[in-house]
C-alpha cells in the first residue's frame, strides 16, 4: 500500500512530524559523531530495523544533498528549525542540524513508519 501525494505532503508540513524530525535529529546528532552510525541509529530508532546497505547509502546521499543546500542557504535552515514549540539545541551546527532533520522527516514520512499491514 502506498501513501498518497496529499498523504506525503500533510505529514512532510506537518509541524508535528518536523518538530519530532528535529528532536530526532538533535538526539542522534549528540549520541555519535560518525554519520554512518548516525544514520543506522535512526534507522532503528525510526523503523525498529537496521537499514539495508542500500537504504544507509540512499539516505546518505540525501542527507549530502540536504547538508550542501543548507549551506548554501544559512537563513533557510535556521528557519527550518523553528517549527513547533520546543527550543532546538543551540549547541547543534544550523546546517548539520536542519539536514539530519530533514532525513529524519524523509524516515518518519516512509509507508512503513506510517502504516501497519
Amino acid at each position: 500500500r502506498a501513501n498518497t501525494p496529499m498523504h506525503a505532503l500533510t505529514t512532510l508540513n506537518d509541524i508535528t512530524y518536523v518538530e519530532s524530525a528535529r528532536a530526532l535529529a538533535s538526539n542522534i546528532l549528540t549520541e555519535t559523531a560518525n554519520e554512518s552510525k548516525r544514520m543506522r541509529l535512526a534507522g532503528r530508532r525510526v523503523l525498529g530495523r537496521s537499514l539495508s546497505s542500500e537504504e544507509e547509502r540512499l539516505f546518505l546521499r540525501s542527507l549530502k544533498r540536504a547538508t550542501d543546500a543548507f549551506r548554501a542557504d544559512p537563513k533557510s535552515a535556521r528557519q527550518f528549525l523553528t517549527h513547533g514549540e520546543s527550543k532546538r539545541d543551540s549547541s547543534l551546527p544550523v546546517e548539520a542540524h536542519a539536514a539530519w532533520t530533514a532525513v529524519c522527516l524523509n524516515l518518519l514520512n516512509l509507508d512503513e513508519t506510517l502504516t501497519k499491514e
